[in-house]
Protein backbone atom coordinates (compact mmCIF):
# COMPACT_ATOMS: atom_id res chain seq x y z
CA UNK A 1 0.00 0.00 0.00
CA UNK A 2 1.19 3.56 -1.21
CA UNK A 3 1.82 6.54 1.82
CA UNK A 4 -0.51 9.26 1.26
CA UNK A 5 1.17 12.15 0.15
CA UNK A 6 -1.73 14.24 1.34
CA UNK A 7 -0.20 16.70 4.60
CA UNK A 8 -1.13 16.42 8.29
CA UNK A 9 -3.08 18.56 10.30
CA UNK A 10 0.39 19.60 12.12
CA UNK A 11 2.06 20.19 8.75
CA UNK A 12 -1.02 22.50 7.61
CA UNK A 13 -0.62 24.56 10.65
CA UNK A 14 3.02 25.20 10.07
CA UNK A 15 2.45 25.92 6.82
CA UNK A 16 -0.06 28.57 7.76
CA UNK A 17 2.10 30.01 10.29
CA UNK A 18 4.55 31.12 7.17
CA UNK A 19 4.70 33.72 4.67
CA UNK A 20 6.44 32.38 1.10
CA UNK A 21 7.65 35.43 -0.42
CA UNK A 22 8.50 33.65 -3.67
CA UNK A 23 4.56 32.47 -4.37
CA UNK A 24 2.44 35.51 -5.45
CA UNK A 25 -0.46 34.56 -4.04
CA UNK A 26 0.86 34.12 -0.13
CA UNK A 27 2.48 38.22 -0.76
CA UNK A 28 -0.57 39.45 -2.40
CA UNK A 29 -2.77 38.07 0.51
CA UNK A 30 -0.48 39.38 2.81
CA UNK A 31 -0.39 42.99 1.27
CA UNK A 32 -3.70 42.78 1.39
CA UNK A 33 -4.59 41.98 4.66
CA UNK A 34 -1.79 44.76 6.21
CA UNK A 35 -2.89 47.53 3.50
CA UNK A 36 0.80 47.67 1.66
CA UNK A 37 1.97 46.87 -1.44
CA UNK A 38 3.84 43.57 -2.70
CA UNK A 39 7.36 44.85 -2.56
CA UNK A 40 6.57 46.47 1.02
CA UNK A 41 5.86 42.58 1.96
CA UNK A 42 9.00 40.91 -0.02
CA UNK A 43 11.17 43.84 2.17
CA UNK A 44 9.66 42.77 5.20
CA UNK A 45 9.81 38.92 4.91
CA UNK A 46 14.28 39.64 3.67
CA UNK A 47 14.44 42.02 7.01
CA UNK A 48 11.94 39.91 9.65
CA UNK A 49 12.35 36.22 8.39
CA UNK A 50 9.03 34.73 6.40
CA UNK A 51 7.20 34.00 10.53
CA UNK A 52 3.94 35.28 9.35
CA UNK A 53 3.53 37.37 12.68
CA UNK A 54 6.65 38.50 12.51
CA UNK A 55 6.45 39.51 8.94
CA UNK A 56 2.44 41.22 10.34
CA UNK A 57 4.39 42.80 12.93
CA UNK A 58 7.01 44.90 10.69
CA UNK A 59 3.94 45.85 8.19
CA UNK A 60 2.00 47.31 10.84
CA UNK A 61 4.76 49.51 11.80
CA UNK A 62 5.25 50.51 8.05
CA UNK A 63 1.70 51.13 7.57
CA UNK A 64 1.99 53.60 10.88
CA UNK A 65 4.73 55.69 9.57
CA UNK A 66 3.00 56.00 5.81
CA UNK A 67 -0.19 57.37 7.81
CA UNK A 68 1.80 59.47 9.69
CA UNK A 69 3.27 61.07 6.77
CA UNK A 70 0.01 61.23 4.74
CA UNK A 71 -1.48 63.55 7.78
CA UNK A 72 1.33 65.45 8.23
CA UNK A 73 1.60 69.06 6.87
CA UNK A 74 1.93 69.83 3.15
CA UNK A 75 4.73 72.44 4.45
CA UNK A 76 6.71 69.53 6.34
CA UNK A 77 6.33 67.19 3.20
CA UNK A 78 7.82 69.28 0.76
CA UNK A 79 10.50 70.54 3.10
CA UNK A 80 11.38 66.63 3.68
CA UNK A 81 11.28 65.94 0.10
CA UNK A 82 14.01 66.54 -2.40
CA UNK A 83 13.52 69.33 -5.16
CA UNK A 84 14.07 68.02 -8.74
CA UNK A 85 17.02 69.61 -10.46
CA UNK A 86 16.14 72.66 -12.71
CA UNK A 87 13.91 73.68 -10.88
CA UNK A 88 13.77 76.97 -8.65
CA UNK A 89 11.71 77.51 -6.13
CA UNK A 90 11.99 80.87 -5.97
CA UNK A 91 10.46 82.69 -9.69
CA UNK A 92 7.33 81.13 -10.35
CA UNK A 93 6.59 83.90 -13.08
CA UNK A 94 7.72 82.59 -16.65
CA UNK A 95 10.60 84.87 -18.31
CA UNK A 96 9.41 87.45 -21.22
CA UNK A 97 11.52 87.04 -24.30
CA UNK A 98 12.30 90.65 -25.36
Amino acid sequence: MAKSTRKTRSSRSRDRKLVAGRQKHEVRYTAKKAGVKAKAVKKAIKRAGHTRTKVERVLSGVRKAVKRVAQAPKKVVQALSPTPEGSSTESSSPETKG
